[in-house]
C-alpha cells in the first residue's frame, strides 16, 4: 500500500486557560541520580500569547536530569575501572572526525519546557518542529522510555502536542492512531506528519499526514508490515564507481530508479522498516527518511523514500554501507531553502547532502553525530548529538554494544549550529552531562527554533529543554 487517504473522527484535546483533567500516566520506578541542569523554571503565567507570557515549568519524566546513569543498586558488578572525581581521560578540542567541542556558546543553559496538565509528564522524545504560526509541535511516547515497540499502542495518552512558545499546550491528538512516535514534522503548508516505527497488527510501520485539527488525511507505506519494497534500488549518485550484481541490474529482484521512471510508480508497494522522520520541500514532494532498525549491523532499511504531493511513490535512494549515498541508520532529514535534502546518517557519524532528485552532492562529519537535523528559514543548519561515546564509562560497565554502535571517539554531545552555504560550524552547545557518557543517549535528539532564535531540544530520556539565546549576542 503506497497510499491511504481517510478522514478520523477521533477526538482532540483542546486545553485552555484553566488546564481540564488528562489521562493517567503509568511511570518508571527507580531513583536516578541527578547531575547539575542549573535548570530553573520560569513562572507560571496565564496569558497564552506568545509575545506576553514568561515559560511555564515544564513537565520532565523522572529520567529527563538522569544522563542515562541509574543509582548504584542497579549497576552489575564493576566491569571497568570506576574513578572518584575528575576522570583521567578528557575529550580533546577537535573530535577525531573534525567535529569542534570547542566553540562558543551564545545560549543560557537548557531549562525544561512544555508543560502538562493534571501531573502528566514526558516519556521519551526525539521529535520537535515549529509551525508557520509560529507554535511548536512535537511527540510524546506515551509517557514510556524506549522508542518502536507499543509505546502508545494502549495508552489513553495523545502522542501529538502543540504548545506556545511559553510552554502551553494548547491541543493534542492522535490516540489510538499512533503506535510509537518517532519525529514530528511541520509541512511549510502546515500539514503535520509524524514518523510512527511502532508495530503491532494493522498498524505502525508508516508515516502519517494530519491536519492541524488531527484528521488523518493520508498514510504512507503499509500499516503493520515492515518490508524494503521497492527493493534493489540503484543508487543515485553522480560518482565514479563499478556496479555490484544488485546495481547492474543481472540481479532479477532489482528495480532501478530509470525503471521506476519508465512509468511503472502506479503499481508500486510502498513498505518501510523503521521509518524515522518526514521532510516536504517547497513544492510539496515528501522525503521518508527509512529506517531506525539495524544500526552498526547488516540488515535493515538503509535509505530516503520520495513521492509526490498526493503520494504516489517517485524513487529512493540509499542502502547499507559506508560509502557517499550509503547509510546506516537514517535517524533525521531537512530540507533548504534550495530543497537540497539534508540526511542525519547516524551511525556513520555525518550528514550527507543530496539534491532532490537524489543525487550526492556532499558529507559533513564536522556536525558530530546527527539524531536531529533542522534548518531554519535562514539556513542555519542545526544538528543535535545524543549519542557520540568511546566506549569509556564510570559506571563500571561497558558503554558500547558488541557491533560498536554509538561509537565517534572524541565528539561531545550538544547541539552544533552553522550554516548550510559553507558547512562552517559557528556555535555549540554543550550537553550539561559529564563525559565519559553513560550508554544512553542523552541531550536532545530533535530539535527546532522558535521565531525568537530560541532552540529547542526533544530528549530521550523524557523532557523538552529550552535554550535561550543570551541577551546582547548578535543576531
Amino acid at each position: 500500500m503506497t497510499q491511504v487517504q481517510e478522514r478520523s473522527g477521533h477526538q482532540r484535546h483542546c486545553w485552555t486557560h484553566s488546564f481540564t483533567s488528562a489521562a493517567a500516566l503509568a511511570l518508571l520506578t527507580g531513583l536516578l541520580t541527578t547531575p547539575n541542569y542549573n535548570a530553573q523554571a520560569g513562572a507560571v503565567g496565564q496569558n497564552q500569547e506568545i509575545d506576553e507570557v514568561s515559560d511555564l515549568p515544564g513537565s520532565p519524566g523522572p529520567l529527563a536530569d538522569s544522563c542515562g546513569v541509574a543509582n548504584e543498586d542497579e549497576f552489575p558488578e564493576p566491569q571497568t575501572p570506576i574513578f572518584d572525581g575528575r576522570y583521567p581521560v578528557a575529550l580533546p578540542a577537535v573530535s577525531l572526525l573534525g567535529a569542534r567541542n570547542d566553540l562558543a556558546n551564545p545560549y543560557e543553559a537548557g531549562t525544561h519546557w512544555g508543560s502538562f496538565p493534571d501531573g502528566r509528564v514526558w516519556g521519551s522524545t526525539a521529535g520537535i518542529n515549529r509551525a508557520p504560526d509560529g507554535t511548536i509541535w512535537a511527540i510524546d511516547r506515551c509517557g514510556a522510555t524506549g522508542t518502536g515497540g507499543t509505546t502508545c499502542l494502549e495508552s489513553e495518552l495523545d502522542p501529538i502536542l502543540q504548545f506556545n512558545q511559553s510552554g502551553a499546550l494548547l491541543q493534542s491528538f492522535g490516540r489510538g492512531l499512533v503506535v510509537s512516535p518517532h519525529k514530528i514534522t511541520v509541512a511549510p503548508d502546515g500539514a503535520i506528519w509524524v514518523a510512527d516505527n511502532g508495530q503491532a497488527p494493522g498498524k505502525g510501520q508508516v508515516v502519517l499526514k494530519f491536519s492541524t485539527e488531527g484528521d488523518l488525511l493520508m498514510t504512507l507505506g503499509t500499516p503493520g508490515v515492515t518490508g524494503s519494497d521497492p527493493n534493489g534500488f540503484v543508487r543515485t549518485r553522480e560518482i565514479a564507481s563499478e556496479p555490484t550484481a544488485a546495481d547492474d541490474g543481472t540481479n532479477p529482484n532489482t528495480l532501478t530508479n530509470d525503471m521506476i521512471d519508465a512509468g511503472v510508480r502506479s503499481n508500486v508497494t510502498v513498505t518501510f522498516d523503521s521509518p524515522t522522520e518526514v521532510a516536504v520541500n517547497h513544492d510539496g514532494d515528501i522525503y521518508v527518511a527509512d529506517g531506525h532498525s539495524g544500526g552498526g549491523g547488516a540488515l535493515g532499511n538503509a535509505r530516503v523514500v520520495k513521492f509526490s504531493a498526493d503520494g504516489a511513490f517517485v524513487r529512493a535512494w540509499g542502502r547499507k554501507g559506508m560509502g557517499p549515498s550509503e547509510f546506516d541508520l537514517v535517524h533525521s532529514i531537512a530540507i533548504d531553502s534550495q530543497d537540497r535534502v539534508y540526511v542525519g546518517d547516524r551511525q556513520n557519524n555525518r550528514v550527507q547532502i543530496f539534491d532532490s532528485d537524489g543525487h550526492f552532492i556532499e558529507v559533513w562529519y564536522q556536525f558530530g553525530r546527527p539524531s536531529g537535523v533542522y534548518i531554519d528559514e535562514n539556513d542555519v543548519l542545526y544538528v543535535s548529538d545524543s549519542e557520540s561515546r568511546d566506549g569509556r564509562t564510570n559506571i563500571g560497565r561497558a558503554g558500547l554494544s558488541p557491533t560498536g554502535y554509538g561509537f565517534n571517539p572524541g565528539a561531545r554531545r550538544g547541539i552544533r549550529i552553522g550554516s548550510v552555504s559553507d558547512g562552517q560550524v559557528e556555535a555549540f552547545i554543550p550537553d550539561p552531562c559529564s563525559y565519559p557518557y553513560a550508554g544512553v543517549s542523552s541531550m536532545a535528539e530533535g530539535v527546532t527554533t522558535d521565531v525568537d532564535g530560541n532552540i529547542y531540544g526533544a530528549d530521550y530520556l523524557g523532557t523538552v529543554r529550552k535554550f535561550k539565546k543570551k541577551q546582547n549576542q548578535d543576531e
